[in-house]
């Protein structure tokens, strides 16, 4: 029997075949990630014929806006000087119409310039009531005089006026979809007759103007030069830098506008999102894993410090305006400058908000789940699978001078509503993108597990077979070795019989029986 290093050559061939093999996974493991990542880095550039493009443009996802209104229940008293008592009624929800309009490249500059046009449609399936239900709130555009004129000697003299002709209250029923979008108001309908020479408006609304209209201009990065800028804002407005803020990192105008995001996000991103309708940059955080219709994805949300005072929160000092005087207790975010009027924003219910804040209303009951920001994004390619943009519009209420029914109300941090605008990924827009995105990397997993599992196993296989016919041919050499035999004693022709010995350490080997014939005393072995 031969050695064993003499062993079939075919043994040889398939260790060598799964060497091979796990050698050639190794290389797929770069060659596909380096294919993947040239994949997502076209499908997600904001350039005519991209995946994300297309998506870009308008929005293939239903967008709602709801609207929950904060109801006065105990107006006398209020006015008499007790807590405002809320009941929340909502949602009221609008189905929200987006897209990009006026798109124009620049390639050298690696920019895309558009503008972002909305419409709102009232959704009476989705919402508590029709939109023109009314409730009782503090009526703004009177507090927002009171605030402003109550100083200037022809602001209370334009007071007097109004108020004389009873053209305005302090506390107000107004419809929903007129407080949201518009609708007469007296002292703005007396204001523009009295300076006929300037064309005012005569509606007031929170969101007047901003239905069925064209915004602001936006110039972002379209990534084909950095993936990494995608969709990130250059100038907003013809602006590089906000100026409503105290100092420059308040005033940073960075982000994007919270549609998609780059690629190849981290548990490590911070995402900044600029919201001209609160005049700054938001942040959201990586707060866990998630799934979404069976894609996974990354839970992001806006922490607490973004809401924080300046005094827990140093880095929120640039948001005190017009300078630290201006400095809100935790839970508010001032916007008194870039909105010339007494207008606060929080988290709905006052989340984050002091004891203070919360004690100052009645009928709030904050849920972190139910009322904070939450983004669930797609990692590898940063697209947004779900959004819930909440945001809680509040008015700083007091005693003024000009206002008579304002003398005993307490002063306070007044709600109005709170909105959600939202977005899931629907069936048919997840099944493609599954398709899209989730198989293709499905596949290369596959391809690639498949051939390290063949080669391991083809190389584990043969080292083994290889190792059993070493061990088999092994034993087999050392039985043979030991069959050792020994003769005794010198022949005896009178009897013909010599001793042996045989030494053995196996009983399945005969022993061999010797005999003697002949007269030179010749052995022979049978």
């Amino acid at each position: 029997m031969g050695h064993c290093c003499c062993s079939k050559n075919w043994v040889y061939v398939f260790g060598v075949l799964g060497a091979f093999l796990i050698i050639l996974g190794g290389v797929l493991v770069v060659v596909v990630n380096i294919f993947i990542t040239a994949t997502v880095e076209t499908d997600t550039t904001l350039v005519e014929g991209s995946t994300a493009f297309e998506t870009w443009v308008e929005t293939p996802t239903p967008v709602y806006m709801q609207y929950y209104v904060w109801n006065l229940t105990n107006k006398e008293e209020f006015l008499n000087g007790s807590k405002p008592a809320f009941e929340e009624v909502g949602p009221y929800t609008y189905r929200e119409i987006r897209r990009k309009s006026n798109i124009s490249f620049d390639d050298e500059d690696g920019t895309v310039t558009f503008y972002n046009y909305k419409a709102y449609i009232f959704d009476r399936d989705q919402s508590v009531g029709w939109d023109n239900d009314t409730f009782t709130t503090i009526d703004l555009p009177t507090v927002t005089f009171g605030h402003v004129m109550q100083y200037s000697d022809t602001g209370k003299f334009l007071h007097k006026l109004v108020h004389r002709g009873s053209l305005s209250n302090l506390i107000i029923d107004v419809s929903v979809v007129g407080f949201m979008y518009g609708f007469e108001q007296p002292y703005l309908t007396f204001l523009n007759s009295i300076f006929t020479s300037v064309e005012l408006p005569t509606e007031f609304g929170i969101f007047y103007g901003s239905n069925d209209t064209l915004a602001a201009e936006w110039v972002v990065y379209t990534g084909q030069t950095d993936v990494s800028l995608v969709n990130q804002i250059k100038t907003w407005n013809n602006l590089t830098s906000l100026t409503y803020w105290s100092n420059e990192y308040a005033n940073m105008l960075n982000g994007t506008d919270g549609q998609a995001f780059h690629p190849f996000l981290t548990e490590d991103d911070v995402l900044y999102i600029y919201v001209p309708d609160i005049c700054r940059a938001g942040v959201i955080e990586y707060t866990g894993p998630n799934e979404l219709r069976g894609i996974p994805t990354a839970k992001y949300s806006a922490p607490a410090y973004q809401y924080a005072s300046a005094e827990e929160y140093p880095d929120n000092i640039g948001f005190c305006t017009p300078d630290e005087s201006g400095c809100t207790p935790n839970g508010l975010l001032n916007a008194t400058t870039c909105k010339t009027a007494p207008i606060f924003y929080s988290s709905p219910h006052f989340l984050y908000g002091s004891t203070d804040l919360l004690d100052s209303v009645i009928g709030f009951n904050p849920i972190q789940d139910q009322h904070k920001v939450d983004f669930d994004i797609e990692m590898l390619t940063g697209v947004a699978m779900q959004v819930s943009n909440r945001l809680q519009v509040n008015i700083k209420v007091g005693p003024l001078s000009q206002i008579s029914e304002s003398r005993n109300i307490p002063s306070l941090y007044f709600p109005y509503f709170w909105l959600n605008e939202s977005s899931v990924l629907d069936e048919a827009t997840a099944d493609f993108f599954k398709g899209d995105v989730q198989n293709l990397l499905l596949i290369a997993d596959c391809v690639k597990a498949a051939v390290f599992s063949v080669g391991a196993g083809i190389f584990v296989g043969s080292v083994i077979i290889f190792m059993v016919r070493c061990y088999r041919a092994q034993k087999r050499r050392k039985l043979t070795d030991r069959r050792v035999i020994t003769v005794q004693g010198e022949p005896k022709p009178d009897d013909g019989i010599i001793n042996t010995t045989y030494d053995h350490e196996y009983d399945e080997l005969p022993a061999a029986q010797p005999s003697v014939s002949g007269e030179n005393g010749t052995a022979k072995f049978n």
